[in-house]
């Protein structure tokens, strides 16, 4: 993938957080769940950012935030320097032009009674892109090339594609309002690895073509490696380790990344049987209990007394970029 030079921060997000009240127990007593505490990163124009983790670790939810649907309960998040809390409605509707998102599933974001071409002009015609339908056509002709698909394709039904040519349509229809950035919410989950591997190569070129920057929110760590230039690593709310995609896979200094990357398959049978393997201890604690301190130390092989103590800081530690939270940070190989 071609890494391009940036001009500077597209996104910056810092010290993010979301609070729910939720009602708790048989007497419906009320108490708060973190579900966000405290996320900060920046995306550069061009530029992806891996945001990786186990399920209901937060990654949505910081989603959900960025766009507004979700009203966070602190911290801010800037697009251009601007800060999205103090939008209004027209300025909300130019920021989500801006900044699109891309579902798991396709067919909850495409109308099975449309045709593709009726998709893809929508939004064409909601923004004020276009002046007439011969305009629309033009452009959702580019807009199904762009993605890989035949413009004669656009008088067929969702329904009437794969899986993979659904998701090429849904990235079509929200690069149709010509976005600077796409919010990719786990878009090949439900796809078998070749037709993902299309897909992500799809990504990849687009970025490189239009210098859209993306969020890539992935439960799969071996998919962000050879998609992101950055990775965050997200456990119960928090960020436990933060860096350039090679960084972090060569010299991991958190141990739950270390854990992570110790589960990923290696295609080589011989190294995969001889390397080492950490198996984290019991499942992710309640968001309703979660451990003070550092909230990772009670599944953690390298903690000690301090860790249920005292909360570490998401810290620099080998290279100038490359944090981690943890008071006991080492690079460990496991690849």
């Amino acid at each position: 993938m071609n890494r391009q030079i940036s001009d500077g921060p597209l996104l910056r997000v810092e010290q993010l957080a979301k609070v729910y009240p939720v009602a708790h127990g048989i007497f419906g007593r009320h108490q708060d769940v973190t579900a966000v505490d405290g996320v900060s990163f920046a995306i550069d124009s061009g530029h992806t950012l891996g945001l990786v983790g186990e399920s209901g670790c937060g990654k949505s939810t910081v989603a959900r935030c960025l766009l507004r649907l979700t009203e966070p309960s602190g911290g801010s998040v800037r697009f251009f320097g601007e800060d999205v809390a103090g939008f209004g409605r027209g300025e909300l509707r130019r920021y989500h032009r801006q900044v699109q998102i891309v579902f798991q599933d396709p067919s909850g974001t495409l109308n099975p009674r449309m045709t593709v071409e009726d998709l893809l002009a929508e939004p064409l015609r909601v923004h004020g892109l276009v002046t007439d339908r011969l305009a629309a056509r033009r452009r959702v002709h580019e807009l199904l090339e762009l993605v890989g698909l035949r413009r004669e394709q656009g008088a067929r039904y969702p329904h009437e594609f794969s899986g993979g040519q659904r998701q090429r349509i849904s990235i079509a229809r929200v690069l149709a309002v010509e976005p600077r950035m796409l919010i990719l919410d786990e878009p090949v989950a439900s796809l078998d690895v070749s037709i993902a591997a299309q897909i992500l190569n799809l990504l990849a070129d687009l970025q490189e073509q239009l210098g859209v920057a993306y969020l890539l929110i992935s439960h799969d760590l071996s998919l962000v490696r050879h998609v992101a230039h950055q990775v965050a690593v997200m456990y119960l709310g928090e960020i436990m380790e933060l860096g350039g995609v090679d960084d972090i896979f060569a010299a991991p200094q958190h141990p739950y990344t270390q854990a992570l990357l110790s589960a990923v398959p290696l295609p080589d049978p011989t190294a995969e049987q001889r390397r080492r393997r950490i198996r984290l201890a019991g499942e992710p604690p309640s968001p309703l209990a979660i451990p003070p301190a550092c909230r990772f130390h009670t599944r953690c092989f390298k903690a000690e007394s301090v860790c249920s103590r005292e909360k570490p800081r998401l810290q620099p530690v080998a290279e100038r970029d490359h944090c981690a939270s943890c008071w006991f940070a080492e690079p460990l190989q496991v690849l």
